[in-house]
Order: C-alpha cells, then structure tokens, then sequence
C-alpha cells in the first residue's frame, strides 16, 4: 500500500513539475518575442510617418532638402535621409515637378521600389520653388513623396 502512495506522489511531482517547466518556457517565448520587436507607442502608421516628416522637416530648416531636390543631388539626398531615419525602417522617395498645372514625375522610386508585400506609409513635402537671381533662372514648385516601410 506504501509503495502505491509513492510512485502516485512522484507521479504528481513530476505532473507539477512538467507544468512548471511549460509555463517557464512560453513566459520566456513571449518575452524573448517582445523584446526582439521595434516598441511604437502609437500605431504603425503613425510611428512611420512621425519619422518621415521629422526627417523631411529636419533637412528643410537646414537648407539642405532645397540643395538637394533642386540641385538633382540624389544620393546625397539618401545619404542624408539615411541618417535621419532609423536603421530597422527601410525607405525610397520620388521627386515631382509641378509644370502646367500638373505634377509630373521627375525622378521614380530612388533608389528602389518598395516591396509588394510591406505596408508602405507616404509622406509628402512640397518645395515652393524659387527664383535664383545669380543665375536669372526660376525654377517651379517640387515635391518629395517619402516612402517607409520595415
């Protein structure tokens, strides 16, 4: 009778036990899980274009946007960009003129398109144009459609 107790008792400890470990393991799962995630502490759209338009803003008070748009500098325009925006979001722009009451596009998806399958958020930033007296030339309206996706 003894020996029937025993082997039941161990059998629950071991039943305890097995839980236990379970229960440690997915708490350890969602953990590792969480932390391995970007943290946002608005939506996911909202986060992108919260990066976008500091960026776009940030080179604009420098000056450096108009340099850049107007003077075609593209890379340096990625370059600067990529400084700006963090490393775990992934980003292209387009470049487009407005001429005739319409905006055409000047420069497609630099230096590549987004991939299908991300969810792609848009920020757009218009340059108003301006005349350059130096040179007597008046260059028109531009804008630039950030694309951020991760």
């Amino acid at each position: 009778m003894r020996l029937l107790t025993t082997s039941k008792r161990k059998a629950q400890y071991f039943a305890i036990d097995l839980l236990f470990s379970a229960l440690l393991m997915f708490a350890a799962l969602i953990i590792i899980y969480s932390c391995s995630l970007p943290t946002y502490t608005g939506s996911y759209e909202e986060n992108l274009q919260r990066i976008g338009e500091n960026a776009l803003m940030a080179l604009a008070e420098e000056g450096t946007l108009h340099k850049f748009v107007y003077g075609e500098e593209w890379h340096e325009l990625y370059l600067a960009l990529r400084e700006l925006i963090p490393k775990h979001v992934q980003f292209s722009f387009e470049i487009w003129n407005y001429s005739s009451g319409d905006w055409i596009q000047h420069l497609s998806h630099y230096p590549y398109a987004p991939p299908a399958t991300a969810y792609v958020v848009k920020v757009t930033y218009v340059l108003s144009g301006y005349y350059d007296a130096s040179k007597g030339a008046l260059y028109s309206p531009e804008k630039i459609d950030l694309f951020l996706w991760e």
